[in-house]
């Protein structure tokens, strides 16, 4: 056991330099003293605190990367491990294996101390499944006569089990959520004390509490989420609607400028054409040839014109007539009677209305009688 005490505490003193690779592989060496076979009395002590020691540095070497992906080649062979499968559930079963075959392969004869332990490894890989299944196989591996010890002993010599009992039901168990076995562990267990029964309900208790509070925590949280994703959703949509909507009436917009460009365009086209063709219709009327003023003493031209060789139009024939009669009174010297022509022929002329031929006409006859009154009165001077 020299040499075993010697390893042990070459062993700690690397954990305590934080070596913990050497350390382990330390422990292993050491361990293998123990191995399928039943120690002498005196060396119970220290295996205990061996195996202590052993479970304490895996519990310190776990890393996030053993946790997410696998456990490396160069760990397991440090803690004397063979993993067919680089699990930390693999990981932590091999740990239990490792301490069993220094109890001469009897579970049950693990002390009770070390099963914490090694449940509190479990809980630090996250395995408490793993756990759960090494404590079930302890309590029902535990000697009869054991148990019975246990059962007439002080609270002192009981405390190493009931920290056991206290570590699977309030924290193997509540971390599987199952409350309704831990209880029942805690009511049928024998060993356990009426005040410590009621400690461990009333933690098992607070654990569902807490659990109970934590899950509608992560309900709330869930329905926050699911909230905010769909109020994000309906956002999007909303947004997008009105996107379309904006699309759609901004297409619409340039449908009506095109329709109303397009019939600026007809009217200002109708306009030109209006335009050009007012010009062209100018352009003949400029075109076409004017009558010449119908010069004093001479018939109009108007009046000469005939159409298809007819007879002469205009007041022709009644000029020659009224020149007649007019000179047949200036030869008699009825001064009066002219007098009275003149008013007569101004009437008519303002009934006939203007630029008529006959209007023409008697201007014509003032003129020529004006001329004659002219004339008359010279002569009457001489």
């Amino acid at each position: 056991m020299q040499q075993v005490q010697s390893q042990y505490t070459k062993a700690l003193r690397y954990f305590v330099l934080t070596k913990y690779g050497l350390a382990a592989s330390t422990c292993v060496k050491a361990m293998a003293s123990f191995k399928h076979h039943v120690p002498p009395a005196q060396a119970h002590a220290i295996r205990q605190q061996l195996l202590t020691l052993y479970l304490n540095i895996a519990a310190t070497s776990i890393d996030a990367s053993a946790l997410e992906a696998a456990v490396s080649p160069r760990l397991a062979k440090q803690f004397g491990l063979t993993l067919a499968d680089a699990t930390p559930e693999a990981f932590v079963q091999g740990l239990w294996a490792q301490i069993v075959q220094c109890y001469a392969d009897h579970a049950g004869d693990v002390d009770a101390a070390l099963v914490s332990a090694y449940l509190l490894v479990s809980i630090k890989w996250h395995v408490p499944a793993v756990g759960r299944q090494v404590a079930e196989e302890w309590f029902a591996s535990v000697p009869d006569a054991t148990l019975d010890r246990l059962a007439n002993a002080s609270a002192e010599d009981r405390q190493a089990y009931i920290d056991c009992v206290r570590v699977y039901t309030c924290r193997i168990l509540t971390q599987t959520a199952d409350y309704a076995s831990a209880k029942s562990f805690i009511e049928y267990n024998g060993i356990l004390g009426d005040d410590d029964k009621k400690v461990l309900y009333e933690t098992v208790d607070e654990a569902e509490a807490n659990e109970q509070k934590e899950a509608e925590q992560r309900r709330l949280v869930e329905q926050q989420r699911r909230e905010a994703e769909n109020a994000a959703r309906a956002l999007a949509e909303k947004r997008k609607a009105e996107q379309l909507a904006a699309a759609q009436e901004a297409e619409r917009q340039q449908q009506e400028a095109l329709v109303r460009e397009k019939e600026e365009a007809q009217r200002q086209q109708a306009l030109q054409q209006e335009k050009q063709e007012n010009q062209q219709n100018q352009q003949n009327a400029m075109n076409e040839p004017a009558s010449s003023p119908v010069p004093r003493g001479a018939p109009s031209s108007s009046s000469s014109a005939t159409t298809n060789g007819g007879p002469l139009l205009g007041p022709q024939p009644q000029l020659t007539m009224i020149k007649t009669w007019m000179h047949q009174l200036r030869t008699t010297g009825s001064a009066a009677y002219v007098a009275i022509l003149l008013v007569l022929f101004a009437l008519v002329g303002l009934l006939r209305g203007p630029r008529s031929q006959v209007t023409r006409a008697v201007r014509l006859v003032m003129m020529k009688l004006w001329q004659t009154i002219q004339m008359g009165t010279k002569v009457t001077y001489l």
